[in-house]
């Protein structure tokens, strides 16, 4: 912190853990010791005057809201005699409704028994602009003052906001996200202020089809979550996939909430397709649900359906320094209760022995850094366009009164020319979209050497390569049933050389049947769509892959049609002979 010049308000600085059903209590680390204090967990913290709590309960927030809208309502009630009922009123809305609208809409969802004190304050503030005393029928008085109840303001709030954010109405803020993928958040047009260090899932669906095409796969099957997420992804990826001549032979959606007979129709239609590959565009949890009754009907290991599968992750990667800075001297000191300098190894202080470095626990795991990377290079993209703003020259910049209020329209300028190297050695900038480069890394999930299923990094997917190297392999994959071969997965088989395909009536394009030439005709390439046909002096090859010359064939005198033609051409000169001195033996007779 003195390093950046930067100093801990600690008068303002709390520590609040929201654990999770599944984390056991004894994980959470009992203090963290920062400058000159310790820094325990509290059972509260209070953000933007909104009281927070470990189970999002809000019920201390509640508690302190009515008591200060008490309070409020006590002093107006106090002065109410020399007020107009206009001034009441303007008293009442300033000080006490605007305080229960205010973040409201963090109630929302709760039970009728937690907003209840809150509606008490509300029928008190009508009461008190009418005059009325405490115990009078408060729901005519809301009306009066145009007032919905307390559950109905929560829902219409949550509802207006949703609306104005569907509409494109709400303000605009500049934002840098590191988990918001929706492809919809590219659009300038709706979102002109809205950036990310993560890729959108359009590229996820791209890098898919690029997959299916880099095996050679042109017959697979899909299937998607219900919902946005899974029904956009996948429209894209079919629209991907015909582009690359890719054929998808169905396409089913999921959802966990759909009924037994759903999940069982679906698990029978993949069980009956041809296609030995299924493209999975879905929530963990959808697949969840199918994966269980695949394995309920199919009575096989959970193993033996998803091994060998592979998939796109976020890329992981390191932050420099983090490591060190979450096992700091103090931390470990305070967490093993030993003392690493020597001027503290006394008879009374317990000296480390030097195999306490490593904390076990998820708070100082560091192997899975997928997404606290993309919040670091979300911190310093704004820190390189505050650094960019903040240097250029006033008579040269874009913006001539930076140094005395930076706006976020300022900031926004220069975020858009980011352009830095990280310590990964990764580049970081954003394109017209507002998106980063898309990197993913390929996963192949398989058994190891003890027999432990593992994710094992085979490959990566680069999109700023050139098309067709995108995606680079670095070890081969372990497919289903532990084999090293590609599977192929194709509507039909290559057609060889002699044969043409013949389209399949009712099935799409990739479907077909190998039909053999006919005599006289050849193909010599494969998939041929047709034959062409031999000249007339050769003939085609038994193969029906070339055409050959014809060959002569002579007759002998020993063949019977040799004899028959010798005897046939003896005897028609023999007649001939015959004729011929008949006409001279009577050459001086008169011809009749």
């Amino acid at each position: 912190m003195h390093s950046h010049h930067l100093k801990l308000n600690l008068s303002k600085l709390g520590l609040l853990f929201f654990p999770h059903s599944s984390s056991p209590s004894a994980d959470l680390p009992i203090s963290i010791p920062l400058e000159s204090t310790t820094l325990s967990p509290s059972s509260s913290a209070k953000s933007l005057k909104v009281t927070l709590d470990p189970a999002l309960s809000y019920t201390q927030h509640i508690t302190t809201l009515t008591r200060t809208c008490r309070f409020f309502l006590s002093n107006i009630r106090w002065i109410h005699p020399f007020l107009t009922d206009y001034s009441t009123q303007l008293l009442v809305q300033s000080l006490v409704l605007s305080r229960l609208d205010y973040c409201n809409t963090l109630l929302a969802g709760m039970p009728a028994s937690t907003t209840r004190p809150l509606q008490l304050i509300q029928n008190s503030a009508a009461r008190l602009v009418f005059s009325l005393p405490r115990f009078a029928h408060a729901t005519p008085l809301l009306r009066s003052l145009h007032l919905i109840p307390i559950p109905a303001r929560i829902q219409f709030k949550t509802l207006t906001l949703t609306y104005r954010c569907l509409d494109h109405t709400a303000p605009s803020y500049l934002q840098v996200s590191h988990l918001s993928m929706c492809a919809c958040l590219s659009d300038r047009n709706k979102f002109p202020t809205f950036f990310r260090t993560i890729p959108s899932d359009y590229h996820q669906s791209r890098a898919l089809a690029q997959l299916v095409k880099h095996f050679g796969w042109t017959w697979v099957g899909a299937i998607r979550s219900d919902n946005d997420y899974g029904n956009s992804g996948m429209e894209t990826f079919i629209k991907t996939a015909q582009q690359e001549g890719i054929c998808i032979e169905n396409s089913e959606a999921i959802y966990r909430t759909y009924s037994h007979r759903k999940f069982v129709e679906i698990v029978n239609i993949i069980k009956k397709s041809s296609s030995k590959v299924i493209v999975v565009f879905a929530f963990y949890v959808d697949i969840e649900f199918l994966v269980r009754w695949a394995v309920y009907l199919g009575s096989k290991e959970r193993f033996k359906i998803l091994g060998g599968a592979i998939g796109f992750v976020v890329k992981n990667a390191e932050i420099p320094g983090l490591k060190e800075f979450l096992l700091v001297k103090r931390l470990r000191e305070s967490v093993f209760k030993c003392t690493l300098t020597a001027q503290e190894n006394d008879a009374n202080n317990n000296p480390c022995t030097g195999q306490e470095n490593e904390l076990n626990n998820k708070y100082s795991d560091v192997s899975d850094l997928s997404v606290p990377i993309n919040v670091y290079k979300a911190v310093y993209a704004v820190a390189h366009s505050l650094h960019a703003l903040i240097k250029c020259n006033d008579d040269q910049g874009t913006f001539h009164d930076k140094k005395k209020k930076i706006e976020p329209l300022q900031v926004l300028h220069y975020l858009k020319k980011v352009n830095f190297t990280n310590r990964n050695g990764e580049r970081v900038f954003f394109d017209e979209n507002g998106d980063p480069v898309a990197q993913y890394a390929l996963i192949n999930w398989q058994l190891n050497k003890e027999g432990i299923n593992t994710f094992e990094m085979v490959g990566l997917y680069d999109a700023s390569l050139p098309e067709r190297q995108q995606i680079v392999m670095n070890v081969s994959t372990v497919w289903s049933n532990n084999q090293h071969k590609v599977p192929k997965s194709v509507c039909s088989e290559t057609c060889l050389p002699g044969t043409r395909k013949a389209i399949v009536n009712g099935k799409p394009i990739y479907c077909f049947d190998c039909i053999p030439c006919a005599e006289g005709e050849f193909s010599n390439r494969t998939d041929s769509s047709d034959c062409s046909k031999c000249p007339v002096e050769y003939s085609s090859n038994q193969q029906r892959n070339q055409c050959i010359l014809k060959k002569v064939e002579f007759l002998t005198y020993g063949e019977i049609m040799g004899i028959l033609l010798v005897i046939l051409s003896l005897t028609g000169a023999c007649l001939s002979i015959i004729i011929v001195l008949i006409f001279y033996k009577y050459r001086d007779t008169p011809i009749v």
